[in-house]
């Protein structure tokens, strides 16, 4: 977890906003984090390229296709596209350019409700795109079990979902890591949160749910 490296002296850096809109190649817009995984990042401006998608023909297939134009799902064993919770045409795309989604579900009981309407909005893309997505689970995020609030939306979390992936507890390593632009396990390589990660990163690798 945590941002690439990225030189301040290398100006500034090209973003999602630049390869969504064709300005600018894959190539030229990835950061890469060591050799460990490149990813391109994104800015305010994402919100600009929404709006100027909405005039667009085949609006909900841009990323997907921007994508296969740039060889970027043959070049990589996995692609991840994080996006906010919102229901926007970014999220619509990000739907119909992937397989699979995880959703995240943080100790918030509205949090509940906003992943149930992920899923709705999957369900009608799969119907009407005709887009074979699948949801491979929800994860429980920043758990706190001395919480009450926080037990009380796990158990919610465990009767509403089938598929519920290992949890991930919360621990501000996690942020002062992202703070300092690098992993978890090189920020801290003794935290017990990594051994939760690697376990759900086991469970992505192993297969997919469907809904």
């Amino acid at each position: 977890m945590g941002l690439p490296n990225i030189s301040d002296n290398a100006g500034p850096a090209l973003t999602l906003y630049n390869f969504l809109l064709g300005e600018a190649s894959f190539e030229d817009t990835i950061q890469r984090y060591k050799d460990k995984f490149d990813v391109i990042l994104s800015s305010e401006s994402i919100k600009e390229a929404e709006m100027r998608m909405v005039g667009m023909v085949a609006r909900e297939t841009f990323l997907k296709n921007r994508l296969e134009d740039q060889n970027v799902f043959t070049n990589y064993d996995y692609v991840f596209i994080d996006t906010s919770p919102s229901l926007s045409l970014l999220n619509q795309n990000a739907y119909i350019a992937c397989e699979e989604v995880l959703i995240p579900i943080n100790m918030e009981p509205l949090a509940i409700v906003g992943a149930s309407s992920i899923i709705e909005t999957i369900k009608i893309i799969r119907k009407l795109m005709k887009h074979k997505i699948t949801l491979l689970g929800v994860v429980p995020t920043f758990v706190t079990k001395s919480s009450r609030v926080a037990k009380q939306v796990l158990e919610l979390i465990y009767k509403n979902y089938d598929s519920v992936l290992p949890s991930i507890r919360q621990t501000v390593r996690i942020k002062e890591a992202s703070g300092m632009k690098t992993t978890l396990n090189e920020f801290d390589p003794q935290n017990d949160v990594i051994e939760e990660l690697k376990l759900l990163a086991q469970k992505v690798i192993d297969g997919k749910k469907e809904i």
